[in-house]
């Protein structure tokens, strides 16, 4: 009974990869590899508030603690020494962990590399024909001390999923045209579990491996007694290795004879996992006499190799983990002097070699960009690795045990069970739109109870970055995957090149990624874990029966929006299928408590132009406390989650799912607003997202989290049709730009919902098939986006998953040809779009959409980076080309620095455009040539003007001689509508905050023992102004929440009161959505 369990559990496993989950009808999948999204990197959004920032806010208590690395420790995670200067794996001895190091190093491991255990050995040798003690033989097994056996609950003998050769290969047959029957013997002890694990031979036979021999058990006495001269394999064949001709090895014109003794285990049952104790380990084979027409061999293995029979080694791709005392780098903003650990190959000598061919280095792998990194320029190799063979790599770096529990009692309380991990990136070229660059990472955690063994790694997401070369601070929050109890935990870092799992692939990279600064803490949870993928939420929606009739009763009632997912979940067929539910994770990590009460909470603002009689209030079993009032009321309820479920029924753990009606409950014009609310068995609390202090506030005034709102289009007020005439699609990735141009409307007097609707795609750059062209779906056709005479779209800083032609099975809306159609139906139709890669994308993704940017937008594409032909400039003054005045005339900054490193298209009009703005150079002149891009193309077509921007919302500044009005932004957002003859919002314009002049400095600079740091933040207004060091990590808080103040002393001491060594430190201060910072010397 228990082993069916396991193999039924392991059969769950595996099930869990492939097979869909949710209620009957649902059937969304399990989420794979995304892309980063809003929240945390991998599209996940999480209930606890404390995780965010935790790791730049406080290192030690009351409700945060650092178990390993940061601030306070300068050598764990930092891959160094005490001095800062010497390059270290963490154990003091500059080895890594899995290769003599100390416990507290980390340890590099090639996933490629697939050990060969057999080996020659004196072990459970002496019976083998009755040659007595001191024989040698070919063992199968792993003695006790080898550092693989390490954490194994039987400490010697073999593992589980091994699959080990011992071959013979002979020269070439001299006549392959002749067969022939092969003579083989030998003696043999073996120990596996019966009919689990066996012990073979196969001979291979016009490329097919033939069976001769197959032994499972033990030849023991059943008291660990290995009789003389042990079992024979005379006396276990079962067929003969026989050859008619031609048929040699892969058969044709040549060939060899080849044979292979092979030892296979399962994935459970072993001296590995102790259920199943070996004494012999799994073989031990000796004295091999084998006869064919190319001789006769005798193998007793006694004296030196090479020997007739070898262990088979796979090829594999190596293991270029290192750690690098100086790392150059190109990022213009940040700098880390300190020693890192990468996978760059720099023609080293490999640590895992000899490779299968014997190679011991590659030659190196070139970098053909900017000289940076190590000495040498060279990348990470994507070449197929030491042997040349596999395709890729995959290189790991697994941090030494980390303890849980802390010392003292401060700690203690079982709500301390939030985790996050923090981390150093650099990150240049991991992931391209269209392949060049596709080295990617994840990270994992694992878990060890006490008394035993650690679990399985539990994985993140393959983290594809961008083009760019830059440090990043990521954090993940690492709560659910840390269970109750648990007392060490593992975290580890993973390289990969997806080039394996692409089509569009053309493989190159950089000296990247390379990490640094890692640290885990733990953190007090508000209650279960609340966790969830931004493609599993909600989606915006058109009605999916594809009218737009409000004329009668009837029609109004077949306009229902549903609640779905947005994610199609029929991959492998072209019809667009949305989740029917969404589904979230719900964890109750706080020890010795369960979930008691799991669900969503709604409110949803109804539209009053569809009565009563059309709308049902939810009354299924799962709704609870709702209250439905008239047509134009805000109704509420509560709907309990249910358990995801496998396609055969089983639940699966930690995944639930709800949902609300499809039909008759939401219409065009409403507005829904939800939360998830766990309770546990203690009646602790926790919600999704952490604050819902707005929900069910809804209008102008309404600031509840966009994430979890959703707007069912058009907005329709009357029986005539009466809607918005503007439509803003939002596929910028990131809030950044819709939350810039929701600002900036409402300083212009538009309201959303009464002057214009927005359709906002979820998790846009994994190409959900959300788009707006994904009509039946969530999207609309052209004739449901008929009463829209003008669209804003925001592409953001994406560089992929933007319009689509449909013609992926991952993204079907074809947004293209639903444009097209949109501006054929007659009237003003005018588009205005905004992105950094917003013409590099649609030029090279597919045939329509170059050809909707050549034809619709008139714009010419040159080169997905204007900066060369600008100077180099990182923040360009923009200017309107004086033809389109007196409706193009702000002047405005396109920033692209520091806090937001980005590349901007290089763009010129195409014949019957022209140029609607233009960059300046660094002296102020107007770049006017087409051909060295220009900032904007206006084009004129039958039915309007679509005007194009190389740029984002979100980049966009005002000038620095502007001092009073609206800012550019807001400016240029009301010179489009103008230009598009829009009709003027009916709201009242909010005024704009009043401009402020920043000063930022701190003086004195140098100093010693104290300095000034004066920021001239607004008074009431929040913000903070910290201290950091140049690895980014946070050394002192100065401030912290509204400014009262505008001057704050630093005094070279740290936020646990120690003093700081002399060195170069960061200030930053934020306040009003920016950043500003300045470097301090301290000098002692």
């Amino acid at each position: 009974m228990p082993r069916l369990l396991m193999l039924a559990t392991l059969a769950l496993t595996i099930t869990l990869c492939t097979d869909s989950f949710a209620k009957p009808g649902a059937t969304p999948d399990l989420p794979t590899a995304t892309r980063p999204e809003p929240g945390f990197p991998g599209s996940l959004l999480i209930s606890s508030g404390t995780a965010s920032g935790l790791a730049a806010r406080e290192t030690t208590g009351p409700d945060t603690f650092v178990l390993y690395g940061g601030p306070d420790h300068p050598t764990e995670g930092k891959f160094q020494l005490a001095d800062g200067i010497t390059a270290d794996w963490g154990g003091g001895n500059l080895l890594p962990g899995g290769y003599g190091g100390d416990p507290g190093a980390w340890s590099p491991v090639d996933l490629t590399y697939q050990r060969v255990y057999w080996h020659r050995d004196t072990y459970n040798a002496e019976n083998l024909d009755s040659n007595g003690a001191g024989n040698h033989a070919m063992w199968c097994g792993l003695p006790a001390g080898d550092r693989d056996v390490a954490g194994w609950v039987n400490p010697q003998g073999y593992g589980n999923y091994w699959s080990d050769v011992l071959v013979h290969e002979s020269a070439p047959v001299a006549n392959v045209g002749v067969g022939q029957t092969v003579s083989l013997d030998f003696f043999l002890n073996y120990e596996t579990e019966v009919d689990y694990d066996f012990v073979r031979v196969e001979y291979m036979r016009n490329a097919q491996w033939v069976e001769v021999a197959s032994v499972t058990g033990t030849n023991h006495d059943g008291g660990g007694t290995f009789a003389a001269p042990g079992v024979r394999f005379s006396d276990i064949q079962t067929a003969p290795i026989e050859f008619l001709g031609n048929d040699y090895e892969y058969g044709g014109a040549s060939g060899r004879i080849i044979i292979r003794i092979i030892f296979e285990s399962d994935v459970a049952w072993s001296d590995e996992d102790g259920l199943f104790v070996s004494v012999a380990g799994a073989a031990q084979i000796d004295d091999i006499t084998i006869s064919h027409s190319e001789g006769v061999f005798f193998e007793d293995f006694e004296g030196a190799g090479p020997y007739v029979w070898r262990p088979d080694q796979k090829p594999f791709f190596g293991d270029f983990a290192d750690v690098y005392p100086r790392f150059t780098d190109i990022d213009p903003c940040r700098e880390n002097n300190s020693p890192v650990v990468g996978f760059i190959d720099y023609n080293q000598i490999v640590r895992n070699g000899p490779g299968a061919t014997g190679a011991i280095q590659t030659g190196g792998e070139p970098y053909p960009g900017p000289a940076y990194g190590v000495p040498g320029n060279w990348a990470t190799n994507h070449s197929y690795g030491l042997d040349g063979q596999v395709e890729s790599i995959e290189n790991r770096i697994i941090s030494p045990e980390i303890e849980i529990d802390l010392p003292g009692t401060d700690d203690d309380d079982p709500a301390f069970t939030g985790y996050l991990l923090r981390f150093d990136a650099w990150e240049h070229r991991g992931l391209r739109a269209y392949g060049d660059g596709e080295i990617w990472y994840f990270w994992g955690v694992r878990t060890a109870m006490p008394g035993e063994g650690f679990g399985e790694w539990e994985d993140s997401s393959y983290y594809g970055f961008f083009a760019q070369g830059d440090w990043n601070s990521r954090e993940f929050d690492l709560s659910g995957h840390v269970p109750p109890g648990a007392e060490r935990i593992q975290v580890m870092l993973h390289v990969v090149n997806i080039c394996q799992f692409i089509f569009f692939c053309d493989p190159n990279s950089a000296p990247a990624p390379v990490f640094d600064n890692v640290a885990v803490y733990k953190y007090r949870l508000p209650g279960p874990v609340l966790s969830m993928q931004t493609r599993n939420q909600a989606q915006d929606g058109f009605p999916v029966g594809g009218s737009i009739d409000t004329n009668t009763p009837a029609s109004r009632d077949a306009l229902d929006v549903p609640f779905s997912m947005a994610r199609d979940i029929n991959k492998q067929m072209m019809a667009n299928v949305p989740g029917d539910s969404i589904v979230f994770e719900a964890t109750p990590t706080i020890s010795g408590s369960t979930i008691t009460d799991l669900r969503m909470v709604w409110a949803l603002q109804t539209n009053p132009l569809f009565e009563d009689a059309l709308r049902s209030a939810p009354a299924r079993t799962v709704d609870e406390n709702v209250v439905a009032g008239a047509a134009g009321t805000v109704w509420t309820g509560e709907v309990v989650a249910d358990s995801s479920r496998y396609s055969d029924g089983v639940a699966v753990q930690d995944w639930f799912f709800v949902d609300l009606p499809d039909a008759d409950f939401m219409y065009p014009g409403d507005v829904l607003h939800h939360y998830f609310k766990a309770t546990d068995s203690d009646g602790r609390v926790s919600t999704l997202p952490h604050d819902i202090s707005s929900f069910g506030v809804f209008g102008t005034s309404s600031i509840f989290d966009r994430q979890f709102m959703v707007r069912a289009l058009p907005t329709l007020t009357d029986a005539s049709g009466t809607q918005p005439g503007l439509l803003v699609i939002d596929e910028s990735w990131l809030d950044d730009d819709g939350v810039a141009l929701t600002a900036s409307l409402r300083q212009l007097g538009y309201d959303e919902g009464v002057d214009y609707d927005t359709y906002r795609v979820r998790a846009p750059t994994s190409k959900l098939g959300n788009g707006i062209g994904s009509a039946g779906a969530h999207g609309a056709n052209a004739a449901q986006l008929d009463g829209y005479n003008h669209i804003i779209y925001l592409a953001g800083t994406s560089e992929y998953g933007l319009l689509s032609d449909g013609s992926e099975t991952n993204d079907k809306g074809d947004d293209i040809t639903t444009l097209e159609n949109w501006h054929a139906l007659g009237g003003a139709r005018n588009v205005a779009y905004l992105g950094d890669y917003i013409a590099t994308y649609h030029q090279e993704q597919y045939a329509a959409t170059a050809a909707y940017l050549a034809n619709t937008m008139g714009v010419g594409w040159i080169s997905e980076d204007v900066s060369a032909a600008i100077g180099g400039q990182t923040a360009p003054v923009v200017t309107a080309n004086p033809a389109f005045a007196p409706d193009l005339t702000t002047s405005l900054v396109t920033y692209a620095g520091c806090d937001q490193l980005r590349q901007l298209d290089q763009i010129q009009p195409l014949a019957g455009a022209s140029a609607g703005h233009y960059f300046t150079s660094a002296g102020g002149t107007a770049i006017t040539d087409p051909s060295a891009g220009v900032a904007s193309v206006v084009n004129s077509t039958a039915s309007g003007v679509e005007i194009t921007f190389p740029f984002s919302l979100s980049a966009i500044r005002s000038v620095a001689t502007r001092s009073t009005g609206l800012g550019a932004r807001t400016d240029l957002i009301a010179e489009i509508l103008a230009l598009f003859n829009a009709a003027p919002g009916q709201g009242v314009p909010v005024p704009a905050p009043e401009l402020h002049r920043i000063e930022f400095s701190a003086k004195p600079n140098p100093f010693n023992p104290t300095t000034t740091v004066r920021f001239t933040a607004r008074p009431g207004s929040t913000g903070w102004v910290k201290v950091f060091n140049l690895r980014g990590e946070l050394v002192r808080t100065l401030h912290n929440g509204v400014f009262q103040v505008q001057e704050f002393a630093w005094d070279g001491v740290d936020d646990h009161g120690a003093s700081v060594a002399s060195g170069v430190y960061i200030v930053q201060a934020q306040a009003g959505g920016n950043t500003y910072g300045v470097k301090l010397a301290l000098v002692k």
